[in-house]
């Protein structure tokens, strides 16, 4: 069917889509929520129960490809599982699971790029980019491969070796692991923020140059007991035959127009190149995770670095379905609730418990995973958030888990789903400004299908807000694409009942690259944003996410 914009006339009435006119039946106002299949943040859940969160992993494509040797930087959407795949694989290795590695480590989010950039903030002013990006490179380096030094020295710990009492004596002496029980008093980046403050109160005294200051931390890091205690490690690892791996869980709030940010991060995958390069020699390997959020905005010197070592995380149908199965057979096992043993095929194991199907607030039968997966933008974590609001729903009305009727379904995932909407535009506000009120303005109370006039016509009366964007739309159209409000329609489709039809639409979420809009196109704003904007949606139609071959399958089925 040809999609032009006198067929948003078979779509139907537009109706508001706010809570207070839908005749909720069991939803009472609030969900008392619980963490019944584990939590949204990956972090959280792995420190409290690193053989459970083992135990819900799912093995995906993403997975194996970053574990292979070629592949250091790992990109992915706040929320889709990077922070779980840097934990499966440092289990893996660290428990001789199947890896290519012997040792790994993991430099956590919150201990890194944070500290660096307000240490480095006082030389922004007084330094050149590509200086800065140099002076990042170096501490990175020093970073990962002290952090490779404490894993390694934890294994080789009780050994006599003339090797082991170097490195250990280096890190003792930069307070990096205790001198009687090996535990660590300071993190590797906090002793770089040590080395820089004393710098800096040398400058004040001694009234030398910012650069100088910054040399001589570079000194003071490189130092000779650095590269003697370097050379005893790499030694130690060949003499065995071992390598090491460590992970950078890179945090996921990024100023764009932030030099220091962004020289930061230039600096971060210069040094896990520069590491990668001497892998042979060291046996040490750097991987980082990055936000993908950051990739339209990077420079094209870091995208061209890393373009044939980079994975891209995109989530399958089926591998959603399995981790939503899996979690949720695994949490009636543990309560003593589950029929059988786990099945292999998995993904199908949780229509035991849920109906297969649902009936849509549009009167359309859908498939119930399809459903709940749809209302979000495929990352694991939406989709874990959303399935513990049905769960704790089900629970304040004392339903059994075995029991969930359509109504806990439906009513779960929309009443509350204001909660994911709201953290992709938190997201995106350290990337444009005026994110809040510029998207509110623009499609607040707006019809859920529109044609690209209706949406130029919107933003006309956004223009007071644009002051930031020299008035130019296309930066503001590049949000509504990267944030997943806007998706461009691709085909609307009669179902069994020729009076209803399904309305798919391409987000930029699901693909590699930009999504452009063009004057002839018809857009759909995304079902997570209905609340959030008061959404005036056709009663004859659903909008869907554009469904993979896997999950068209599972809509016709239920749907016919």
């Amino acid at each position: 069917m040809k999609i032009n914009k006198s067929i948003i006339d078979e779509c139907g009435e537009p109706r508001n889509v706010d809570n207070s006119n839908r005749s909720y039946k069991v939803y009472k106002g609030f969900i008392d929520h619980n963490t019944w299949i584990g939590e949204p943040d990956a972090t959280k859940e792995w420190t409290n129960n690193k053989e459970l969160s083992k135990d819900r992993f799912v093995l995906t494509k993403s997975y194996e490809t970053f574990c292979s040797h070629n592949t250091l930087f790992l990109f992915g959407r706040r929320g889709t599982g990077k922070t779980s795949i840097l934990q499966m694989l440092n289990y893996r290795t660290n428990n001789n699971l199947k890896s290519l590695y012997s040792f790994s480590t993991i430099v956590k989010k919150e201990s890194h790029l944070k500290p660096l950039t307000m240490a480095l903030r006082a030389y922004n002013d007084s330094i050149e980019d590509d200086e800065m990006v140099h002076v990042t490179k170096c501490m990175f380096k020093w970073i990962i491969y002290v952090s490779a030094m404490k894993r390694i020295i934890k294994y080789y710990k009780s050994s006599q070796d003339e090797h082991v009492r170097v490195v250990k004596n280096f890190l003792a002496s930069l307070n990096l692991v205790g001198e009687e029980e090996f535990h660590s008093v300071f993190s590797p980046i906090q002793a770089i923020t040590n080395v820089l403050q004393k710098n800096q109160e040398q400058y004040i005294s001694d009234k030398l140059t910012y650069i100088g200051t910054l040399l001589k931390t570079l000194q003071n890091l490189e130092s000779k007991e650095y590269l003697t205690a370097l050379n005893s490690t790499i030694s130690l690892i060949n003499k065995d035959r071992k390598t090491c791996l460590v992970l950078i869980d890179s945090q996921e709030r990024y100023k764009f127009n932030d030099c220091v940010f962004s020289n930061t991060i230039t600096g971060l995958i210069s040094a896990v190149l520069e590491i990668d390069q001497n892998f042979q020699q060291t046996k040490i390997k750097a991987k980082v995770a990055f936000p993908s959020e950051i990739v339209p905005h990077m420079n094209p010197e870091n995208k061209g670095k890393t373009n044939t070592k980079s994975h891209f995380i995109f989530w399958q149908y089926n591998d959603i379905a399995e981790l939503i199965s899996k979690r949720f057979c695994l949490m009636l096992e543990e309560l003593g609730l589950a029929k059988d043993k786990i099945d292999a095929d998995i993904s199908h194991e949780i229509y035991n418990y849920v109906p297969k199907t649902i009936t849509t607030y549009s009167n359309i039968e859908y498939d119930t995973l399809s459903y709940i997966i749809n209302h979000t933008q495929k990352k694991p974590r939406e989709v874990i958030q959303l399935f513990n609001k049905i769960l704790s729903l089900a629970k304040q009305n004392d339903i059994p888990f075995t029991k969930i009727s359509t109504d806990y379904i439906k009513e779960g995932t929309n009443s509350e789903i204001k909660d994911l909407s709201s953290a992709v535009l938190d997201m995106y506000k350290e990337i444009y400004t005026d994110v809040y009120p510029i998207v509110r303005k623009t499609f607040t109370d707006r019809k859920n299908i529109m044609t690209f006039g209706d949406m130029q016509s919107y933003l006309r009366e956004t223009k007071n807000l644009m002051v930031d964007y020299s008035g130019s739309r296309h930066q503001i159209e590049r949000l509504f694409a990267e944030s997943g409000i806007l998706g461009k329609v691709t085909v609307i489709s009669s179902l069994k009942d020729p009076d209803k039809k399904i309305c798919q639409a391409d987000y930029e979420y699901q693909i590699k690259g930009s999504l452009t809009f063009q004057s002839q196109d018809v857009l759909a704003i995304h079902p997570m944003f209905y609340q959030e904007f008061n959404s005036r949606v056709y009663d004859k139609t659903l909008v869907v996410p554009k469904p993979s071959l896997d999950e068209r399958n599972q809509i016709i089925e239920a749907s016919n």
